[in-house]
């Protein structure tokens, strides 16, 4: 279980999460750094998304996604440009697919 950390995305907007938001990318990273050597026959897939929010239809592409593969990358855009802040987004996006084992 992550402990709790709060987040100042801007001062007047303070938000709790599990963990920051940082940790996940570092986390997600290091993943790709420990599965480099993968077998010849392995396939690799990988989405971009902006996911404003995170909807079932984002879910259902990263299952239909994750099953046409081994391996899937899921690159969430950081750019703040839209509603939902980054943080949010990349919250949203880790928590709806963490059961996901590829």
């Amino acid at each position: 279980m992550y402990k709790v950390k709060k987040i100042i995305i801007n001062d007047n907007n303070p938000k709790d999460y599990p963990y920051n938001p940082k940790d996940i990318l570092k986390e997600y990273i290091d993943k790709i750094k420990a599965t480099r050597i993968l077998p010849a026959n392995a396939t690799i897939g990988s989405i971009v998304m902006n996911c404003n929010p995170f909807t079932l239809g984002h879910k259902h592409l990263v299952e239909y996604a994750a099953k046409q593969v081994d391996y899937l990358y899921i690159f969430v855009v950081e750019e703040d440009l839209s509603a939902i802040p980054f943080v949010d987004r990349l919250f949203l996006v880790h928590e709806n697919t963490k059961y996901l084992s590829n």
